[in-house]
């Protein structure tokens, strides 16, 4: 039997595919953790597939339908990419704010306050 170098049917393969509508795809998981007194906790990610960035994380001791159908509600809630773009920036911009704060404390450390 011969093999076939090229995708199946002369479609896209799976690469194409990806990068053609990576932006569009989600995957998600169930991991298990341990936690200090070793009772199994349940972490649900979905994650967007071109970015590989988290679009939402949760963990639950005891996960359901009901549940994951609800995290899927929360994640697809905010799926706006503008409005994420402006909770990026604020993200930036209060950690810039809180090492700017924080190295200022360290420098007058032992000084009094005015």
């Amino acid at each position: 039997m011969v093999a076939r170098s090229g995708p199946p049917h002369g479609g896209q393969n799976w690469r194409t595919f990806v990068g053609n509508h990576g932006a569009e795809l989600w995957a998600c998981d169930f991991l298990t953790q341990y936690t200090a007194t070793f009772a199994v906790a349940y972490v649900f990610v979905i994650t967007e597939i071109s970015s590989r960035c988290i679009v939402h994380a949760n963990v639950t001791a005891s996960p359901t339908l009901a549940w994951v159908k609800q995290q899927m509600r929360e994640a697809t809630a905010w799926a706006d990419r503008a409005f994420q773009q402006r909770q990026f920036t604020m993200r930036r911009f209060l950690c810039e704010l809180v090492r700017r704060k924080t190295k200022l404390f360290a420098e007058s450390a032992g000084q009094p306050l005015v």
